[in-house]
């Protein structure tokens, strides 16, 4: 029998691979994966608190991300033009501020 921590570690593997990829990973997806790699798919109530810890991961990069640009923004001294500081904060962010806006709706709906 497997141990939990075994199971655990090929979800991150297929998790990981499906991020190299390109691509979001997804329940489903992540299930697939494993059935590809190790011939069985895997229960979603083991693969589903994995998923979530991934999302949970990229808003914390993105979250960064944002931080930092607009760090790099207040430390340029004198003021941008708007058009200028929509495209550094692009530049720096990529497509990460939608998860950043993702998050924070969601902790609107909770409180």
């Amino acid at each position: 029998m497997k141990r939990p921590s075994d199971t655990v570690a090929r979800i991150w593997q297929a998790v990981r691979r499906i991020e190299a990829r390109g691509e979001r990973p997804t329940i489903h997806g992540v299930r697939g994966e494993l059935l590809e790699l190790y011939g069985a798919g895997g229960s979603l109530r083991d693969i589903s608190p994995v998923v979530a810890a991934w999302r949970e991961e990229q808003v914390a990069k993105a979250e960064r991300r944002i931080a930092a640009a607009v760090a790099a923004m207040v430390e340029l001294g004198p003021p941008l033009e708007l058009e200028e500081v929509a495209r550094r904060f692009k530049v720096a962010t990529g497509d990460t501020l939608r998860l950043g806006i993702v998050r924070a709706r969601k902790s609107r709906k909770l409180a």
